[in-house]
């Protein structure tokens, strides 16, 4: 029964040291939740946390609005420490992410299931075609494009093929809230 708790005690300090690691690479999106503590100043507490703007920036007490997407919680923890020396005394910070926001997206045209996906975490093209469970065998898969929702731009052209078989992930799109995949019929009759 010992050796039991042991090996219990062990995989919880493992696991505990891996969340701790994980978390710390963890890049900041739109949507996350935040816990910002700076102790001693109790006016940064919120019972709601801070949420992530489309826009990438939160509203800090003292600072008003400070871009936050693609940090890292320590990162931004040190950051508010910096910005927040100018009106308090020796700041702590500490920032965790209380929830993952998630980005969503629609796959729509020769897709298994098309419609729309709520990210979590990585939010790539390949990502959002796990999503949805993969292509069709009518997929044109040099033509798969992607349009960025509120930009007049022309739709970006995705070729899956070459990045599968070359292993270049240049392609592999970071995706934005509302984005569009839209994937090509090849035009061949089974």
């Amino acid at each position: 029964m010992n050796i039991k708790r042991i090996v219990l005690i062990v995989f919880s300090l493992l696991t505990f040291c891996l969340t701790a690691l994980a978390h710390e690479e963890y890049k900041i999106y739109a949507g996350d939740n935040l816990g910002i503590k700076v102790l001693r100043y109790a006016e940064f507490d919120t019972e709601t946390g801070y949420l992530v703007r489309t826009d990438g920036k939160i509203t800090v007490p003292l600072l008003g609005d400070v871009l936050v997407k693609d940090m890292t919680p320590s990162e931004l923890a040190n950051t508010l420490a910096v910005q927040l020396k100018e009106y308090l005394v020796e700041p702590e910070v500490f920032v965790s992410v209380i929830t993952e926001g998630t980005t969503r997206v629609y796959l729509l045209g020769e897709i298994t299931n098309p419609g729309l996906y709520e990210l979590n975490k990585s939010r790539t093209v390949l990502d959002a075609i796990s999503a949805a469970g993969s292509w069709t065998s009518k997929t044109a898969k040099k033509r798969i494009y992607l349009i960025r929702k509120g930009k007049d731009e022309e739709p970006i052209k995705i070729n899956l093929k070459k990045m599968l078989e070359t292993g270049n992930m240049e392609q592999n799109y970071e995706l934005n809230e509302g984005d569009v995949l839209y994937f090509k019929g090849n035009g061949k009759l089974f």
